[in-house]
């Protein structure tokens, strides 16, 4: 849709990471040259993955792993019964 509308830009805000870091990665830097990255919130919300992605320098290494990259951490799964 953005397309449509010359000069406006996309940035993905961090509630679901994993999905906007692919979105940008997919697109264009011109349409889509960044995304929200928030330090305190991706770890919590990445804590029971296998890795958390940091960004290096404001630059985030996209995964290499198919999917949305690190699965989760069994090991910090509880498993509960309703």
């Amino acid at each position: 849709m953005v397309q449509k509308y010359p000069g406006v830009k996309v940035v993905p805000r961090c509630d679901n990471f994993m999905t906007n870091v692919q979105c940008v990665a997919s697109q264009p830097e011109l349409l889509c040259p960044m995304v929200e990255y928030n330090d305190g919130q991706t770890d919590r919300k990445m804590s029971f993955r296998t890795r958390i992605l940091r960004s290096e320098s404001e630059i985030l290494k996209t995964p290499n792993e198919p999917g949305l990259g690190p699965d989760l951490d069994h090991t910090k799964i509880e498993r509960i019964d309703l």
